[in-house]
């Protein structure tokens, strides 16, 4: 009789975890009377439904096994915490969070925030993760459904920027969790960052185009000087306008250097350069849509 690969997963899981120091609920019951003696001389320690291997402070490896080894049922680490073992920069370090199947009340676990699913599917878990979490995809939507707009904006376009999902991922899991909060602004985001913009500022600034009734720019427009290619935050072919987005980096001696020779390669080459500061998109809307209509009529537009 072939083994059931999910036993078979679980047993590696378990090992693993042995070897760094924590026994799963199961191995406690294998191991019971030498678990006993351990307990009652303190050399060893309870933790949520495991025990550790030791009386001192968990690692953060075993306080991971902890957290999804104490619930009953299937569990994985879930949301910024996801993020964070999918490589995701950026993420603040924030309570570990694990998701668990709908109706298990686990063990309470220091520094573990436990949040109940009616989805948590084979298609939901990165394939042989140790331990189990949840995808990119799956992460940044539990994230993003719950933060600020801004916050939820920045979520998906950095996940989506540094190659750790793709919208097509994430609109995947928009469609398998229905209803989804804030699904509406989650799928505009994933629009404009499919689009091109890469930032918060520029998903404000694609905002505050529409909402103007302003002609949609190209985002990340190609331009070729002689040393090579680079790219700009946005560009009307139409109207030889292009638009860039500054943040706080431009400060930089070095940055503010190559931006004054990008500026004037521009303008060589026939193009007109609108430089907006990214606080003054998010602050002053009114200042940025005043200098654009005015940029765009200098060049033809007749909106």
């Amino acid at each position: 009789m072939r083994p059931d690969p999910a036993q078979l997963e679980q047993l590696y899981a378990e090992r693993i975890a042995e070897e760094l120091g924590v026994l799963s609920p199961t191995r406690v019951g294998e191991r019971r009377t030498e678990v006993r003696r351990k307990l009652r001389s303190q050399r060893w320690q309870r933790a949520g439904r495991c025990v550790v291997m030791h009386s001192g402070p968990l690692t953060d490896d075993q306080r991971l096994w902890v957290a999804v080894f104490s619930p009953l049922g299937r569990t994985a680490v879930a949301r910024e915490s996801a993020l964070t073992m999918a490589g995701v920069r950026g993420v603040p370090s924030g309570e570990l969070c694990v998701l668990t199947e709908w109706g298990r009340r686990p063990p309470a676990v220091t520094g573990v925030l436990y949040v109940q699913s009616r989805h948590l599917a084979a298609a939901d878990l990165v394939a042989m993760a140790q331990p189990p979490r949840t995808t990119a995809a799956r992460a940044v939507v539990d994230s993003a459904s719950r933060a600020t707009p801004d916050r939820a904006r920045t979520l998906v376009a950095m996940t989506v920027q540094q190659r750790k999902t793709t919208p097509a991922e994430i609109r995947k899991v928009l469609d398998r969790l229905v209803p989804v909060r804030q699904d509406v602004l989650l799928r505009l985001t994933l629009a404009d960052v499919e689009g091109g913009a890469q930032s918060l500022p520029e998903l404000r600034f694609t905002g505050l185009l529409r909402q103007a009734h302003l002609p949609e720019p190209t985002r990340q427009a190609a331009r070729r000087r002689a040393d090579g290619r680079y790219y700009l935050d946005v560009a009307w072919d139409d109207y030889d306008l292009v638009g860039e987005i500054d943040g706080s980096h431009h400060r930089d001696a070095g940055q503010w250097e190559a931006d004054v020779l990008r500026q004037d390669e521009l303008m060589i080459g026939g193009d007109r350069v609108l430089r907006l500061l990214s606080w003054w998109v998010r602050d002053r809307p009114e200042l940025v849509l005043d200098l654009l209509r005015r940029a765009l009529r200098a060049g033809g537009w007749e909106g």
